[in-house]
């Protein structure tokens, strides 16, 4: 402790200490915090007690940064995956990754809890990975799709979801993979689910999705201008988007936070 920098002068301003009692908390054989006792008896009884409190610290401290290493790993395989689909598809290129923004600005305007937006981030992310299972001829087509063709298309949400089912870490997701094409007046794909039976983040991929594909060249158009967008997602609201979260969005657009 002597030694430690962090440590090793304790300045005392104002404030009379007769007793100071200091525990460390150490973490891999490194100090990374300390537990101050004033001026209270220190007999074996009380010095035990903040031992065993230092090393439960100790170990939640640890396992809270263990924990944020898994995650961050998670992330980055997961942002592998989104560069896999982005290579069978490279019209999507940065779409995957803009759609993660939209959707959590969305979320951060809405006051969502941190559980939810980061289901949403990783939703957003992996919302198209079953395009992997679809033909790149289908995906990249400049023709208009064939009715086969365009069932083909409607199974990736299916797909995806079937491919991100063994990961336990994505299960609070599999929903929003899979109902991301629905609309809120039922005519959507695959399950033709309606309103509030559309699961609320699903509902907010769909705009943020939308939207950006409309800004994006794609094979078979140019993309669209601002305004076109905005007019697209207004005339889209009841019958393809939900009203509320259309206005949600317009306003952030509004306020050039994008």
């Amino acid at each position: 402790m002597e030694n430690d920098k962090q440590f090793s002068k304790i300045k005392i301003i104002r404030r009379k200490i007769k007793q100071l009692l200091i525990i460390p908390i150490i973490i891999e054989d490194k100090v990374k915090g300390v537990i101050n006792l004033e001026n209270t008896d220190t007999n074996t009884e009380i010095i035990n007690l903040l031992k065993s409190f230092s090393e439960g610290a100790a170990v939640a401290i640890n396992n809270a940064q263990l924990y944020q290493k898994i995650q961050d790993s998670y992330f980055e395989i997961i942002k592998a995956l989104a560069q896999a689909i982005e290579a069978k598809d490279p019209y999507i290129h940065g779409h995957l990754m803009r759609m993660m923004k939209y959707a959590g600005l969305i979320a951060q305007k809405l006051d969502l809890p941190e559980e939810e937006r980061e289901s949403l981030k990783f939703a957003a992310i992996l919302h198209d990975i079953g395009k992997i299972g679809i033909s790149e001829i289908i995906l990249n087509s400049k023709d208009k799709l064939t009715s086969k063709q365009y069932d083909e298309i409607k199974q990736h949400p299916i797909i995806g979801q079937n491919i991100i089912q063994p990961i336990e870490l994505l299960k609070p997701i599999q929903s929003l993979i899979r109902h991301h094409h629905e609309w809120f007046n039922g005519n959507g794909y695959p399950d033709g689910l309606s309103k509030e039976n559309i699961p609320f983040s699903a509902r907010i991929l769909a705009i943020a999705d939308a939207y950006d594909a409309m800004k994006s060249d794609r094979s078979y158009r140019k993309s669209l201008s601002e305004e076109r967008a905005i007019q697209e997602l207004k005339n889209g609201c009841d019958s393809q988007f939900d009203p509320d979260l259309v206005k949600i969005f317009l306003e952030i657009l509004k306020e050039q936070i994008i």
